[in-house]
């Protein structure tokens, strides 16, 4: 009579998994490794993939772009127009300082023909009531305290004061980066007023004009010339 082997009591038999077979011993298979192995294959870009890349990449640059040149544009016209209203403040300054006189005329004498050189020395520099340039500036005088102004010796034995600076020095012209100015003469009209843009600024010394001599306009369609 054959008898079959009978199981321990309290033991089971157990089922290998395939694709646990082969693996060293300790190796766990998570669930459903086998199929993401199958499923899933390294590979690179495709060419259709590079070329939506590369497009939209270009998307990307051609709304940037325009965006950084506007804001760009905005902050120089911006610099523009308070460049142009502090030095317009400091030649009527000088203007009120200086019995009506402004800026310009060498030594003074609103009879010679004005200069660029005597418009920045009287606008960073120190002069006396009439223009005159003061030696030696402010470092050398002594202030009055009795009446708070500067005052220096005259010819006459009396005191004259000290006025200026008024400008620290010419600034420069956030349109075309130019500092320099060109000076028209007063019997000159409007036309000479127009931007050359051969310089940074434009001075009619008749009557104090101050102006820019970039060409172009603002984004709101108003020219350099006209603000």
């Amino acid at each position: 009579m054959n008898t079959r082997p009978t199981e321990a009591a309290g033991t089971k038999e157990q089922k290998v998994p395939a694709a646990s077979v082969g693996r060293p011993p300790g190796t766990v298979t998570a669930p459903g490794a086998a199929f993401i192995r199958a499923g899933v294959r390294r590979r690179g870009l495709s060419l259709v993939e590079l070329l939506i890349v590369v497009v939209m990449l270009a998307v990307l640059a051609a709304v940037a772009i325009p965006i950084t040149e506007w804001a760009t544009r905005e902050s120089r016209e911006a610099s523009l127009k308070e460049t142009l209203r502090v030095v317009r403040e400091a030649i009527e300054r000088y203007r009120v300082e200086h019995f009506g006189q402004v800026p310009g005329y060498p030594g003074g004498e609103v009879t010679a023909s004005p200069t660029e050189a005597a418009l920045v020395s009287q606008l960073t520099g120190c002069t006396l009531p009439f223009g005159q340039p003061a030696a030696g500036g402010v470092e050398e005088v002594e202030v009055d305290a009795g009446v708070g102004e500067v005052t220096v010796p005259s010819e006459k034995g009396t005191t004259e004061r000290i006025l200026g600076p008024y400008l620290p020095e010419i600034p420069e012209n956030a349109i075309n980066g130019k500092t320099s100015i060109r000076v028209v003469a007063g019997n000159e009209g409007e036309e000479a007023m127009s931007p050359s843009d051969a310089d940074g600024w434009v001075y009619r010394a008749s009557d104090g004009r101050f102006g820019c001599d970039a060409a172009g306009e603002t984004r709101e369609g108003v020219a350099y010339g006209d603000l």
